[in-house]
Protein backbone atom coordinates (compact mmCIF):
# COMPACT_ATOMS: atom_id res chain seq x y z
CA UNK A 1 0.00 0.00 0.00
CA UNK A 2 2.87 2.41 0.79
CA UNK A 3 4.52 1.66 -2.56
CA UNK A 4 1.26 2.36 -4.40
CA UNK A 5 0.66 5.52 -2.39
CA UNK A 6 4.00 6.90 -3.49
CA UNK A 7 3.66 5.71 -7.09
CA UNK A 8 0.39 7.59 -7.68
CA UNK A 9 1.71 10.86 -6.23
CA UNK A 10 1.28 10.49 -2.46
CA UNK A 11 -0.25 13.50 -0.66
CA UNK A 12 -0.59 15.50 -3.89
CA UNK A 13 -2.94 12.89 -5.38
CA UNK A 14 -4.81 11.17 -2.55
CA UNK A 15 -3.99 13.29 0.48
CA UNK A 16 -2.64 12.39 3.90
CA UNK A 17 -3.45 9.14 5.75
CA UNK A 18 -6.33 9.26 8.21
CA UNK A 19 -5.95 5.69 9.52
CA UNK A 20 -3.28 3.09 9.89
CA UNK A 21 -3.56 0.04 7.64
CA UNK A 22 -6.36 -2.22 8.84
CA UNK A 23 -8.08 -5.44 7.91
CA UNK A 24 -10.72 -5.11 5.22
CA UNK A 25 -13.26 -7.49 3.69
CA UNK A 26 -12.43 -10.77 1.93
CA UNK A 27 -8.90 -11.00 3.34
CA UNK A 28 -7.95 -7.50 2.18
CA UNK A 29 -6.03 -4.64 3.77
CA UNK A 30 -7.08 -1.00 3.50
CA UNK A 31 -5.65 2.42 4.32
CA UNK A 32 -7.80 5.55 4.19
CA UNK A 33 -6.64 9.03 3.18
CA UNK A 34 -8.15 12.50 3.06
CA UNK A 35 -8.86 11.99 -0.65
CA UNK A 36 -9.70 8.29 -0.91
CA UNK A 37 -8.68 4.72 -0.03
CA UNK A 38 -6.10 2.16 -1.08
CA UNK A 39 -7.09 -1.52 -0.96
CA UNK A 40 -4.93 -4.61 -1.29
CA UNK A 41 -5.79 -8.30 -1.41
CA UNK A 42 -3.95 -11.34 -2.76
CA UNK A 43 -6.70 -11.82 -5.34
CA UNK A 44 -7.20 -8.25 -6.60
CA UNK A 45 -3.81 -6.62 -5.99
CA UNK A 46 -3.37 -3.03 -4.81
CA UNK A 47 -5.59 -0.23 -6.14
CA UNK A 48 -6.57 3.30 -5.12
CA UNK A 49 -10.09 4.72 -5.18
CA UNK A 50 -10.19 8.50 -5.16
CA UNK A 51 -12.02 11.64 -6.21
CA UNK A 52 -15.61 11.52 -7.44
CA UNK A 53 -15.40 7.78 -8.04
CA UNK A 54 -14.50 7.36 -4.37
CA UNK A 55 -17.60 9.38 -3.47
CA UNK A 56 -19.79 7.11 -5.59
CA UNK A 57 -18.05 4.04 -4.13
CA UNK A 58 -18.87 5.22 -0.60
CA UNK A 59 -22.54 5.70 -1.57
CA UNK A 60 -22.52 2.02 -2.50
CA UNK A 61 -21.03 1.18 0.93
CA UNK A 62 -17.50 0.69 -0.36
CA UNK A 63 -15.80 -2.70 -0.27
CA UNK A 64 -18.37 -4.28 2.10
CA UNK A 65 -21.14 -3.29 -0.33
CA UNK A 66 -22.23 -4.95 -3.55
CA UNK A 67 -19.35 -3.56 -5.63
CA UNK A 68 -16.63 -5.36 -3.68
CA UNK A 69 -12.95 -4.49 -3.96
CA UNK A 70 -11.37 -2.44 -6.76
CA UNK A 71 -9.68 -4.55 -9.43
CA UNK A 72 -8.06 -1.64 -11.27
CA UNK A 73 -6.95 1.90 -10.69
CA UNK A 74 -8.62 4.70 -12.65
CA UNK A 75 -7.96 4.55 -16.40
CA UNK A 76 -8.92 6.50 -19.50
CA UNK A 77 -11.99 5.11 -21.25
CA UNK A 78 -13.88 6.07 -24.41
CA UNK A 79 -15.78 9.33 -24.98
CA UNK A 80 -13.60 11.26 -22.55
CA UNK A 81 -14.52 9.15 -19.51
CA UNK A 82 -12.40 8.01 -16.59
CA UNK A 83 -13.23 4.46 -15.51
CA UNK A 84 -12.48 2.06 -12.67
CA UNK A 85 -13.34 -1.61 -12.35
CA UNK A 86 -14.52 -3.37 -9.20
CA UNK A 87 -15.23 -7.01 -8.46
CA UNK A 88 -18.91 -6.54 -9.20
CA UNK A 89 -19.20 -3.32 -11.15
CA UNK A 90 -17.76 -0.50 -13.21
CA UNK A 91 -17.52 3.22 -12.42
CA UNK A 92 -17.47 5.77 -15.25
CA UNK A 93 -16.86 9.48 -14.63
CA UNK A 94 -17.19 12.51 -16.89
CA UNK A 95 -17.44 16.20 -16.00
CA UNK A 96 -20.95 16.27 -17.47
CA UNK A 97 -22.43 13.15 -15.84
CA UNK A 98 -20.30 12.75 -12.73
CA UNK A 99 -19.38 9.29 -11.44
CA UNK A 100 -21.93 6.58 -12.27
CA UNK A 101 -21.90 2.91 -11.30
CA UNK A 102 -23.02 0.08 -13.61
CA UNK A 103 -23.29 -3.39 -12.08
CA UNK A 104 -24.77 -6.88 -12.12
CA UNK A 105 -26.88 -8.15 -15.02
CA UNK A 106 -27.08 -4.63 -16.43
CA UNK A 107 -23.27 -4.42 -16.57
CA UNK A 108 -23.09 -7.70 -18.49
CA UNK A 109 -25.55 -6.42 -21.11
CA UNK A 110 -23.68 -3.11 -21.30
CA UNK A 111 -20.50 -5.01 -22.11
CA UNK A 112 -22.22 -6.98 -24.89
CA UNK A 113 -23.26 -3.68 -26.46
CA UNK A 114 -19.72 -2.27 -26.51
CA UNK A 115 -19.43 -0.45 -23.16
CA UNK A 116 -19.24 3.36 -23.39
CA UNK A 117 -18.06 3.19 -27.01
CA UNK A 118 -21.18 1.29 -28.04
CA UNK A 119 -24.72 2.29 -28.95
CA UNK A 120 -25.69 3.28 -25.39
CA UNK A 121 -22.86 5.70 -24.67
CA UNK A 122 -22.06 6.76 -21.10
CA UNK A 123 -24.29 6.17 -18.06
CA UNK A 124 -26.26 9.18 -16.85
CA UNK A 125 -27.81 7.52 -13.75
CA UNK A 126 -26.92 4.84 -11.27
CA UNK A 127 -29.10 1.73 -11.21
CA UNK A 128 -32.48 2.46 -9.60
CA UNK A 129 -35.99 1.04 -9.17
CA UNK A 130 -38.49 1.19 -12.03
CA UNK A 131 -41.89 -0.49 -11.58
CA UNK A 132 -40.56 -3.75 -10.15
CA UNK A 133 -37.40 -3.69 -12.25
CA UNK A 134 -33.93 -2.18 -11.94
CA UNK A 135 -32.80 0.28 -14.61
CA UNK A 136 -29.66 2.18 -15.58
CA UNK A 137 -30.08 5.03 -18.05
CA UNK A 138 -27.44 5.97 -20.60
CA UNK A 139 -26.92 8.81 -23.07
CA UNK A 140 -28.69 6.89 -25.85
CA UNK A 141 -30.89 4.37 -24.07
CA UNK A 142 -31.51 2.27 -20.99
CA UNK A 143 -31.00 -1.26 -19.68
CA UNK A 144 -33.68 -2.89 -17.53
CA UNK A 145 -33.48 -6.02 -15.40
CA UNK A 146 -35.98 -7.91 -13.26
CA UNK A 147 -36.09 -11.54 -12.07
CA UNK A 148 -39.27 -12.06 -14.12
CA UNK A 149 -38.32 -10.35 -17.39
CA UNK A 150 -34.54 -10.75 -17.42
CA UNK A 151 -32.24 -8.10 -18.88
CA UNK A 152 -33.19 -5.96 -21.89
CA UNK A 153 -31.73 -2.88 -23.57
CA UNK A 154 -33.71 -0.21 -25.45
CA UNK A 155 -31.75 2.37 -27.42
CA UNK A 156 -31.69 4.64 -30.43
CA UNK A 157 -34.95 5.55 -32.15
CA UNK A 158 -36.85 2.80 -30.34
CA UNK A 159 -35.79 4.35 -27.03
CA UNK A 160 -36.96 7.78 -28.19
CA UNK A 161 -40.38 6.30 -29.00
CA UNK A 162 -40.44 4.53 -25.62
CA UNK A 163 -39.60 7.85 -23.92
CA UNK A 164 -42.43 9.66 -25.72
CA UNK A 165 -44.84 7.07 -24.34
CA UNK A 166 -43.63 7.37 -20.74
CA UNK A 167 -41.01 4.61 -20.43
CA UNK A 168 -41.97 1.75 -18.07
CA UNK A 169 -45.02 3.75 -16.83
CA UNK A 170 -46.61 3.49 -20.28
CA UNK A 171 -49.00 0.86 -21.66
CA UNK A 172 -45.94 -1.09 -22.82
CA UNK A 173 -44.44 -1.73 -19.36
CA UNK A 174 -40.90 -3.05 -18.95
CA UNK A 175 -38.94 -4.31 -21.98
CA UNK A 176 -38.56 -8.08 -22.20
CA UNK A 177 -36.07 -8.17 -25.06
CA UNK A 178 -33.11 -6.18 -26.19
CA UNK A 179 -33.39 -4.85 -29.73
CA UNK A 180 -33.28 -7.65 -32.31
CA UNK A 181 -33.55 -7.99 -36.09
CA UNK A 182 -36.98 -8.57 -37.60
CA UNK A 183 -38.08 -9.09 -41.18
CA UNK A 184 -37.68 -6.44 -43.89
CA UNK A 185 -34.77 -4.78 -42.09
CA UNK A 186 -36.80 -4.06 -38.95
CA UNK A 187 -35.34 -3.60 -35.48
CA UNK A 188 -37.69 -4.73 -32.70
CA UNK A 189 -38.11 -4.51 -28.91
CA UNK A 190 -40.73 -6.55 -27.06
CA UNK A 191 -42.39 -5.39 -23.83
CA UNK A 192 -44.00 -6.79 -20.71
CA UNK A 193 -47.62 -6.10 -21.64
CA UNK A 194 -47.46 -7.80 -25.02
CA UNK A 195 -46.61 -4.75 -27.10
CA UNK A 196 -43.61 -3.96 -29.24
CA UNK A 197 -41.75 -1.12 -30.89
CA UNK A 198 -40.61 -1.66 -34.48
CA UNK A 199 -38.11 0.52 -36.33
CA UNK A 200 -37.48 0.54 -40.06
CA UNK A 201 -35.33 2.86 -42.12
CA UNK A 202 -38.30 3.88 -44.24
CA UNK A 203 -40.92 4.44 -41.53
CA UNK A 204 -39.03 5.11 -38.28
CA UNK A 205 -40.04 3.70 -34.87
CA UNK A 206 -43.66 2.90 -34.01
CA UNK A 207 -45.40 1.20 -31.08
CA UNK A 208 -48.07 -1.49 -31.41
CA UNK A 209 -49.90 -2.82 -28.35
CA UNK A 210 -53.16 -4.04 -26.87
CA UNK A 211 -55.78 -5.64 -29.13
CA UNK A 212 -54.14 -4.23 -32.23
CA UNK A 213 -50.86 -6.04 -31.61
CA UNK A 214 -52.81 -9.27 -31.08
CA UNK A 215 -54.42 -8.89 -34.51
CA UNK A 216 -51.05 -7.97 -36.03
CA UNK A 217 -49.57 -11.17 -34.57
CA UNK A 218 -52.41 -13.28 -36.03
CA UNK A 219 -51.60 -11.84 -39.47
CA UNK A 220 -47.92 -12.76 -39.32
CA UNK A 221 -46.26 -9.66 -37.84
CA UNK A 222 -44.12 -7.65 -40.29
CA UNK A 223 -43.70 -10.73 -42.51
CA UNK A 224 -47.45 -10.92 -43.09
CA UNK A 225 -49.95 -9.02 -45.21
CA UNK A 226 -49.74 -5.89 -43.04
CA UNK A 227 -45.98 -5.41 -43.40
CA UNK A 228 -44.15 -2.80 -41.34
CA UNK A 229 -45.96 -0.17 -39.25
CA UNK A 230 -46.22 3.35 -40.65
CA UNK A 231 -47.66 4.82 -37.43
CA UNK A 232 -47.98 4.20 -33.75
CA UNK A 233 -51.50 3.71 -32.40
CA UNK A 234 -53.54 6.92 -32.60
CA UNK A 235 -57.11 8.10 -32.10
CA UNK A 236 -59.34 8.36 -35.18
CA UNK A 237 -62.19 9.91 -33.20
CA UNK A 238 -65.32 8.34 -31.69
CA UNK A 239 -63.18 6.04 -29.49
CA UNK A 240 -61.60 4.39 -32.53
CA UNK A 241 -57.91 3.46 -32.23
CA UNK A 242 -55.80 2.80 -35.33
CA UNK A 243 -52.36 1.62 -36.44
CA UNK A 244 -51.40 2.14 -40.06
CA UNK A 245 -49.18 -0.38 -41.87
CA UNK A 246 -47.64 -0.73 -45.30
CA UNK A 247 -50.40 -3.12 -46.35
CA UNK A 248 -53.39 -1.56 -44.59
CA UNK A 249 -54.70 -0.54 -41.16
CA UNK A 250 -55.87 -2.23 -37.97
CA UNK A 251 -58.79 -0.67 -36.09
CA UNK A 252 -60.10 -1.17 -32.58
CA UNK A 253 -63.33 0.11 -31.03
CA UNK A 254 -64.88 -0.93 -27.69
CA UNK A 255 -68.18 -1.77 -29.41
CA UNK A 256 -66.71 -4.28 -31.90
CA UNK A 257 -66.63 -7.18 -29.50
CA UNK A 258 -63.31 -6.19 -27.93
CA UNK A 259 -61.28 -7.42 -30.90
CA UNK A 260 -59.30 -5.38 -33.40
CA UNK A 261 -60.00 -5.75 -37.10
CA UNK A 262 -57.71 -5.34 -40.11
CA UNK A 263 -58.43 -3.78 -43.48
CA UNK A 264 -55.83 -4.57 -46.13
CA UNK A 265 -55.23 -5.55 -49.72
CA UNK A 266 -57.90 -4.55 -52.26
CA UNK A 267 -60.16 -3.44 -49.43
Amino acid sequence: ILGHYLSIGGPARIGLPTTSEKDGVRGSKVSTFTGGEIHWSPKTGVHAVLGDIHGAYKKHKGAPGNLGLPTSDEFRAGRGAVAQRFQNGLALWTPRNGARIVQGHILNEYGKLGWERGVLGLPVTDEHNARGARVSRFENGAIYWSPKTGVAAVYGDNYKQYARMGYERSVLGIPTSSEFSGAKGARVNRFQNGGLIIWSRKHGSHAIYGRIVQRYASLGWERGVMGLPRSSEFSAGHNVRVNQFEGGSIYWHPKTGGDAHAVYGRN
